[in-house]
C-alpha cells in the first residue's frame, strides 16, 4: 500500500484555494462567500445546505436554500437538483409540488444520481407528479439497487413480493432484501423475518430476537432500543456496527434509560482513547450518534462551549440529556473563557 509523504499541515489545506483549514464558523462562511462571489456551483450547493439546515450560525432559511439550489442546478449541479427536488416534494421554501419535485429528480437521475432514482421511483410507485407505472418504478429502484442503494434494494423486493411491475417472485424479494439486510437495513431485516414465518422456513432464536427487538423498539419500547444497541454493539445476530449501537443507545437516553447513557459514554471513552493513539487525524463525527461528517456541509456545533457538534437538533437534544453533555458543557465553557481571559491580560502586559 503506497502511503502519501505530503506533510500532515498540507493535507487539512482546503482543496480549491490551499488554505489552512478553516477553524470557526464564522471563517468558514465568510470563505465559501467568496466561492459564491464568483459563481461556483459547488459552493452555491453547500451554503444552500447550510441555510436548509441552519447550520454554521446561520438562521434556517428554507427560501434561501432554495434560491441557491435553483443557481447551482442551473450549471447543472447533480445534488442540488436532487435537493431541490426534495424541498418541492415536501413544499419547504416553495409551493408543493410533485411534478416539479419529478421534474428534479428526473434531471438528477440522469446524472446518476442514486437517490433522485429512488425518490423518482417511489414517485411513479405512487402516481405523485407522473401517471402512476410499477414498471418504471421497477425500473428505477433496480437500476439504483445494482449500484447499491440499499433503500432501493427493500423498495424492489417489496414490488417483486406485490407482484407490481414484475411478475410476482418471493424468491427474488428475498435476494434483494438479504443484499440490504447484509448492509443493516433494517426494513429489509423485518420483512425477511416476515417471509420467513409466511412460508413457513425455520426461523433461528437470533433472528427472532432481532425483529422482536426492532418491532418494539420502533414502537418506542425504550427496553428494546436498548437491547438493540447491544446486539449491535456486540455483532449478535447483526453486522457489528457501532454507530447503529449508538443511534439506538441515544434514542433510549433521550427517554431517559441511565443504561443506555451509560453504554453511551462508554462508547466516547473508547472514541477518545482511539483518538489519542491514532497516527492520523480522524474525521469529524457527531458528538452523539458518531456518524462522520460529510464532505458537503459542516455539522452544527455546541454555543456553549463550541466543543462538541452534532448532525442534527434530535442528536443535540438526545446529548444533552440528564447525564449527558448538560455539565460538561458547563465545565469546557467556564475552561474556554479562562483561556481568553489569560490571553487577553497577557496581550495587556505585551503592550
Amino acid at each position: 500500500m503506497m502511503t502519501s509523504k505530503m506533510p500532515d499541515n498540507l493535507k487539512r489545506r482546503c482543496h480549491e484555494c490551499r488554505k489552512p483549514s478553516s477553524q470557526s464558523d464564522e471563517e468558514e462562511i465568510e470563505r465559501l462567500r467568496e466561492w459564491l462571489d464568483k459563481d461556483k456551483a459547488w459552493a452555491q450547493n453547500l451554503m444552500a445546505q447550510v441555510y436548509r439546515d441552519g447550520t454554521q450560525s446561520i438562521k434556517q432559511s428554507y427560501v434561501m436554500a432554495r434560491l441557491l439550489f435553483e443557481k447551482a442546478a442551473k450549471q447543472g449541479d447533480a445534488n442540488a437538483m436532487h435537493d431541490l427536488g426534495v424541498l418541492y416534494r415536501n413544499g419547504k421554501g416553495v409551493v408543493q409540488s410533485f411534478t416539479k419535485a419529478a421534474e428534479y429528480f428526473t434531471m438528477a437521475a440522469e446524472q446518476g444520481d442514486l437517490d433522485a432514482m429512488h425518490n423518482l421511483a417511489h414517485l411513479y410507485q405512487e402516481g405523485q407528479g407522473v401517471a402512476q407505472s410499477y414498471t418504471k418504478a421497477t425500473e428505477l429502484y433496480t437500476m439504483a439497487a445494482e449500484q447499491g442503494h440499499v433503500d432501493a434494494m427493500t423498495s424492489v423486493g417489496v414490488l417483486y413480493i406485490q407482484g407490481k411491475g414484475v411478475d410476482q417472485s418471493n424468491e427474488v424479494a428475498r435476494e434483494w432484501w438479504t443484499k440490504a439486510a447484509n448492509e443493516g437495513q433494517e426494513g429489509a431485516l423485518i420483512n425477511l423475518k416476515q417471509l420467513d414465518d409466511q412460508e413457513g422456513k425455520p426461523s433461528t432464536a437470533i433472528k427472532d430476537e432481532l425483529y422482536a427487538s426492532l418491532m418494539a423498539a420502533t414502537q418506542g419500547v425504550v427496553r428494546a432500543m436498548v437491547h438493540l444497541g447491544t446486539m449491535y454493539n456486540q455483532g449478535r445476530g447483526v453486522v457489528q456496527s457501532t454507530m447503529k449501537a449508538r443511534k439506538w443507545w441515544t434514542k433510549a437516553a433521550h427517554e431517559g434509560d441511565q443504561g443506555a447513557i451509560r453504554n453511551l459514554k462508554k462508547l466516547d471513552e473508547l472514541k477518545r482513547r482511539s483518538t489519542t493513539t491514532a497516527s492520523s487525524p480522524r474525521p469529524v463525527c457527531c458528538s452523539s450518534c458518531n456518524i462522520p461528517q460529510p464532505s458537503t456541509r459542516k455539522f452544527c456545533r455546541c454555543n456553549g462551549c463550541r466543543s462538541v457538534q452534532y448532525c442534527n437538533k434530535e442528536c443535540q437534544r438526545a446529548h444533552w440529556s440528564p447525564g449527558g453533555h448538560k455539565q460538561e458543557c458547563k465545565r469546557l465553557r467556564k475552561k474556554r473563557e479562562e483561556k481568553k481571559g489569560s490571553r487577553s491580560s497577557q496581550n495587556k502586559k505585551s503592550k
